[in-house]
Parts: C-alpha cells; sequence; structure tokens
C-alpha cells in the first residue's frame, strides 16, 4: 500500500484535526427497519413531483422524531458525532434507481 500521495497540507495548524467515532441514521435502513424513500410512489421526477402531495410510507429514517433518538443515544454512548442526511428533496428515490 503506497501513503502520502496527497500533497503536503497548506494549513499551519492541524491540531483540530482528529480521529472520531460517529454514527448515522441510516443504521436503520441496513438493517431493514427504515428506509430512505419518503414515499411508496415510483417514478419520482426532479422538478415535477410535488412531493407535498406524497403519502409518506413512515418508513423514513430522518425525520425529526427518530433523529432526536439518535441524539440522545449517541450522547449517551459516546459517540462524538452524528451524521443526518437525507432531507433533500429530491432524493426520496435514490437507492436502487439511477437518474
Amino acid at each position: 500500500m503506497i501513503f502520502d500521495l496527497n500533497e503536503p497540507t497548506k494549513y499551519k495548524d492541524t491540531s483540530w484535526i482528529h480521529p472520531t467515532k460517529y454514527m448515522g441514521v441510516w443504521w436503520e435502513m441496513i438493517i431493514g427497519k427504515s428506509t430512505w424513500a419518503y414515499s411508496d410512489a415510483d417514478n419520482i421526477h426532479i422538478g415535477i413531483t410535488d412531493y407535498s402531495k406524497l403519502k409518506p410510507n413512515g418508513k423514513h429514517a430522518a425525520n425529526n422524531e427518530e433523529v432526536k433518538k439518535y441524539i440522545d443515544f449517541a450522547a449517551a454512548n459516546g459517540f462524538q458525532g452524528l451524521l443526518i442526511e437525507g432531507w433533500n428533496i429530491g432524493w426520496e428515490d435514490w437507492f436502487g434507481h439511477s437518474k
């Protein structure tokens, strides 16, 4: 394995950079408890689909209620960070689809 392929850093102070342990809200998707999809509708079209009229499937993990649970769990179990994503309109059906 070849190490140090990047150019040397231009930052004068790198003391703030350190490894960290974090978790993400999408663990539920990996274990099959939730899904990335906000709705069960097929053929979502960015710029055309009216997301306010889609019926939620109730399985989307990145919602306020679930994220609050993850924040509490992370704090109680020594995780220094929490990756929260999936709020973007147009990403509802990315998993298993190409656009």
